[in-house]
């Protein structure tokens, strides 16, 4: 009958404790073994077949053109267009001057460009992310 509740500890063996570690399977059958009985995880897991991935070495997907190659190209150029917008525009409001009278025209003018250039770094940074995230959502899908 299967339980939940955890075995009397005992002590391993000195022989035993020099070794490395090994996988769960292993120890579970180890155990298995020695006690006659399957630890709780064994019991529970014991009814799953067990299963091996795919090997991706000279998988076809990954060679074969199609249209998410050429959806994969325009990404990582947008990515790259972004990156360079975001250091002109951080070069850019680097350079404007700090010190802005709001009580003349042309300290108004200062403002609203510095505003709008705040705008534009934020646009471009979120269109590099969107890109960035883009590339990775699309290769992604082509190798699932």
């Amino acid at each position: 009958m299967f339980s939940w509740a955890s075995p009397a500890k005992q002590d391993a063996p000195a022989a035993y404790s020099s070794m490395p570690l090994r996988s769960l399977s292993s120890d579970a059958e180890k155990a298995m073994r020695e006690n006659n009985q399957p630890d709780g995880f064994t019991a529970a897991m014991g009814g799953l077949a067990m299963s091996e991935s795919m090997d991706m070495t000279n998988d076809p997907r990954l060679f074969g053109s199609n249209v998410l190659m050429k959806r994969l190209l325009a990404f990582s150029a947008l990515a790259l267009v972004s990156s360079i917008m975001v250091k002109t525009t951080q070069a850019q409001l680097l350079k404007l001057k700090k010190d802005m009278d709001l009580t003349t025209a042309d300290g108004l003018i200062q403002f609203t460009s510095f505003v709008l250039m705040n705008f534009a770094l934020f646009i471009n940074m979120l269109a590099m992310y969107i890109g960035v995230a883009q590339q990775y959502f699309t290769y992604r899908l082509m190798t699932a």
